[in-house]
């Protein structure tokens, strides 16, 4: 593929793709939590965002990813994925769609968790080569809806 498709193919993915929204589009209530989660190198990190924190501002709490993270149990969280270098897919069936991460273009997913502690497995896969990286997703119901102690426990 050469340079002028996939550029050509990055913009066609951004103008049709239905789970992308504009900053307007996805402003979230006050008391969700907003969660960016960014690909870079085959790793994950997540930025945790109290309420009214917007993507500009600084992180409340920022987490290297491992094989896991954690999400509060019974709440709405809004999710905002990005890549930095690659484009990657991400997914946790029954809760994110099969979305692709490509960079500098943030894609907006919101889940409703579920009610009891728990966990779900996702995947990170690296485009073209296929790789894969599981990736559990805790829900975790006796901590508040923003503990950092909680969010970033592996």
């Amino acid at each position: 593929m050469t340079w002028a498709s996939r550029i050509i193919f990055f913009l066609t993915m951004a103008f049709v793709s239905s789970g992308m929204a504009t900053t307007e589009e996805a402003a979230s209530p006050d008391d969700d939590l907003t969660i960016l989660l960014r690909a870079d190198k085959g790793a994950l990190t997540l930025e945790y965002r109290k309420p009214g924190q917007r993507l500009e501002d600084d992180p409340s709490v920022q987490c290297a990813v491992g094989a896991r993270f954690t999400l509060p149990a019974g709440a709405v969280v809004n999710l905002e994925l990005v890549s930095t270098d690659i484009v990657y897919s991400f997914e946790v069936p029954g809760y994110v769609e099969q979305v692709d991460l490509v960079p500098g273009l943030v894609s907006y997913r919101q889940i409703e968790t579920p009610a009891e502690t728990g966990q779900a497995d996702g995947v990170l896969q690296v485009h073209p080569d296929g790789l894969k990286k599981a990736i559990a997703v805790r829900f975790n119901k006796e901590q508040s809806a923003f503990d950092a102690r909680m969010l970033c426990a592996n």
